[in-house]
């Protein structure tokens, strides 16, 4: 998520100043692009519930590989503004989802162990920023080296390996299912140990 998250920030700025070539265009298609994700996740987020996070993450990721290759065919202006309106849709999909499964991660560990939840919160934005440098560590040579070449098809190498995450977030969402199985378990052969005492 931080290598995406990285490469998100700064790609769309540089696709507008140079395909599009004005930069009064980056707020204009930012803004379009802002009201039409909210008017879509509004109503999307009034439908959806937590059994179906896997099936909204999914799209999210099928909707920034989209994006990708949308712009790395259509290498215009045309594939900017497509580019902005697909990856706003799948960028609102993902983080949606990805912050209350990370919460709900929190609070599965923190009854496991010791660790106060402000420490797992740190861990998980530590690890996030540093795929973010990460990103632009790699980028940056491959920009310098040939600009059109690295402009065109970085978001859609970085779009792929989302494909991984899609797996490790249905472990996660697996693993937490479990959790709560066996937690309620445990509490309902607590409630039917002392209603067996208290029988007796």
């Amino acid at each position: 998520m931080g290598l995406t998250n990285g490469i998100e920030i700064v790609l769309p700025t540089l696709m507008v100043l140079v395909l599009v070539g004005k930069e009064n265009s980056l707020g204009s298609i930012q803004a379009f692009s802002g009201v039409f994700v909210a008017f879509i996740i509004y109503h999307i987020g009034k439908r959806v519930n937590k059994d179906r996070r896997f099936i909204i993450f999914s799209i999210g990721i099928l909707f920034s590989i989209t994006a990708s290759l949308t712009f790395s065919l259509y290498y215009s202006a045309l594939g900017v503004l497509c580019y902005f309106l697909i990856n706003a849709l799948a960028g609102s999909f993902r983080w949606t989802i990805y912050g209350p499964l990370s919460f709900d991660v929190i609070d599965a560990e923190e009854r496991k162990s010791s660790k106060h939840r402000y420490s797992y919160i740190f861990d998980q934005q530590l690890y996030l920023n540093l795929g973010r440098n990460f990103a632009l560590l790699l980028f940056i040579p491959f920009f310098l080296s040939n600009h059109d070449i690295a402009l065109r098809y970085t978001p859609l190498i970085f779009a792929l390996p989302q494909l991984l995450v899609l797996w490790l977030i249905g472990f996660v969402e697996k693993q937490l299912i479990v959790d709560d199985i066996r937690e309620h378990s445990a509490r309902f052969n607590y409630v039917r140990a002392i209603y067996h005492n208290s029988k007796q």
